[in-house]
């Protein structure tokens, strides 16, 4: 799995690939008219990018490689010259924590109507494949333990149906052999934040299967 980044960010109306918390649309009346003032400011926007990340071109199995920050299971995942890793550097959780300043969580708190999103991009085995009837390939996703649903829970592989491989198609996905992301998101609870009042917020993902 190639995780590129996850951006957190909570906004009034239009959903957008990231994570941030913002106030709600605000509706002016004047008069016979309805003057209708309609914005969305950003409360807290952060991006947690993987440095290591690069998409591979090798058209092999062992293009999953550690130092350009692929994550497998044992016999998966492979180091910089192709040699497989001894112990897959593929964790069952992944823990991102976000910091908000005591202004930033107060603010979320007094604009109960704003909403948060979370989302990810990521690449390799996520996501309802071609010829398959159920998606077992996505993420559970919680916030300091309130679960908040399945990041790629309903991306569709673009791939046809069987194995991707000799040749790889570098253009679908995302698949098992290629580094094609994809991007999902979540909607936050405003509650899930403002709750706790404290400035860590660790967004936790476990691995489906």
């Amino acid at each position: 799995m190639l995780l590129q980044r996850r951006r957190i960010q909570h906004r009034g109306s239009d959903a957008i690939p990231c994570h941030s918390f913002v106030r709600d649309r605000q509706f002016v009346g004047r008069g016979d008219a309805l003057a209708c003032a309609s914005h969305a400011t950003a409360i807290f926007t952060q991006t947690i990018v993987n440095p290591l990340a690069t998409v591979s071109t090798l058209d092999d199995f062992s293009n999953c490689r550690d130092n350009q920050g692929c994550l497998g299971k044992t016999g998966q995942v492979f180091d910089a010259a192709g040699n497989p890793l001894a112990v897959g550097n593929l964790t069952d959780t992944l823990t991102y924590t976000f910091t908000l300043t005591p202004a930033e969580i107060a603010d979320i708190a007094a604009n109960p109507a704003g909403i948060g999103t979370l989302s990810m991009t990521a690449a390799r085995d996520l996501g309802l494949r071609a010829g398959t009837a159920t998606n077992t390939d996505f993420l559970v996703t919680t916030i300091d333990g309130t679960l908040i649903g399945n990041l790629f829970g309903d991306t569709v592989s673009t791939c046809p149906a069987g194995e991707n491989f000799g040749p790889i198609n570098f253009a679908c996905g995302p698949n098992y052999h290629n580094d094609v992301s994809a991007i999902s998101s979540l909607t936050i609870p405003l509650c899930v934040v403002s709750g706790h009042g404290r400035r860590r917020v660790d967004k936790r993902i476990d691995q489906s299967d």
